[in-house]
């Protein structure tokens, strides 16, 4: 369900921050059920619908840097690596051409989306603007 809404977390801290969650909120997370052999076993209770979505709401309110990778690093690194500029040239091939499948767009093209851009300062806390 994280993923979805593009907030990306180890497993780790997802079960670290599911544990601070129903401390906080007091939350019975299970129950003692009989079996079919007459013995009593403990099973997940989980979580109602209106719970989810406040630890859905928690995660999202404390989400940055230090906690989790933001969807924009990761595709950033993932298409970049450790580059903290781009060239048109290298922003085209690697993106445009290889992870949008447009072949249609040329340098000027990007160039020009690069402009528009870095006049509207839309930057990742851990990107620079893009250069031509």
């Amino acid at each position: 369900i994280l993923t979805r809404v593009n907030l990306y977390l180890t497993k780790k801290k997802i079960k670290s921050r599911y544990s601070n969650f129903a401390k906080k909120g007091d939350l019975i997370l299970t129950k003692s059920t009989l079996t079919k052999d007459g013995t009593t076993a403990t099973v997940s209770k989980g979580l109602t619908f209106e719970q989810t979505i406040e630890f859905i709401e928690t995660i999202k309110r404390s989400y940055n840097g230090e906690t989790a990778i933001h969807p924009i690093d990761m595709i950033w690194k993932e298409l970049f690596g450790d580059l903290h500029t781009v060239s048109a040239n290298l922003f085209l091939t690697n993106f445009v051409y290889h992870r949008q499948r447009e072949h249609d767009v040329k340098v000027k093209n990007v160039k020009q989306l690069f402009t528009r851009l870095n006049r509207m300062e839309i930057y990742s806390g851990n990107s620079a603007p893009a250069r031509g």
